[in-house]
């Protein structure tokens, strides 16, 4: 049985991430985990089992690839960018 929850939960997640970018499954885990939360629940209905809880792991780079960092540093170069827009432009009102 734990086979074959496994490989639901695998075989969603592999479809739902194919049809994403890697931006949207990096800036929307929220949405990500809803959307494969959903998807194997449909699936494990069939066999009467329920999700009680499920967590996505974080994002990782692998040994000698640095795309997620980079990601993270961007994500939060904009945030703090978009603060000094912010603040300014409450300075001048």
């Amino acid at each position: 049985m734990n086979e074959l929850v496994k490989g639901i939960i695998e075989g969603e997640t592999r479809v739902l991430a194919a049809s994403m970018t890697m931006e949207e499954i990096f800036k929307g885990t929220k949405e990500f985990k809803q959307e494969v939360f959903g998807k194997v629940q449909l699936e494990l209905n069939q066999f009467g089992l329920w999700i009680y809880n499920a967590n996505v792991k974080q994002l990782v780079d692998v040994p000698g690839h640095e795309y997620f960092s980079y990601l993270g540093q961007k994500t939060q170069m904009e945030a703090a960018n978009q603060a000094k827009i912010d603040v300014s432009e409450a300075k001048m009102k």
